[in-house]
């Protein structure tokens, strides 16, 4: 799971947004609780895709995690280029 996130992580890092998608999605799928933060990640790949509707879906998957700024900022960020 470590090796998978770093490679996410990485691949990320370099604006290879979409693979890093790819792998933060896969990593939701092995570990639901997510006690890696993987989730917080892909809401920032989210942000920079430009992806509102997954950027919202993933935010009610959360639902305890609605106030953490980790997720709101980025969220909030896609709303203002989106003029929402």
């Amino acid at each position: 799971m470590r090796l998978k996130q770093a490679y996410a992580s990485a691949l990320s890092e370099f604006n290879h947004l979409t693979l890093a998608e790819k792998q933060y999605k896969e990593l939701l799928q092995l570990n639901e609780g997510d006690n890696q933060g993987n989730r917080y990640d892909l809401m920032s790949v989210y942000c920079r895709l430009e992806k509102l509707e997954e950027a919202e879906k993933l935010l009610k998957k959360y639902k305890g995690d609605q106030g953490s700024p980790l997720f709101l900022i980025p969220l909030i960020l896609l709303n203002l280029k989106f003029e929402d």
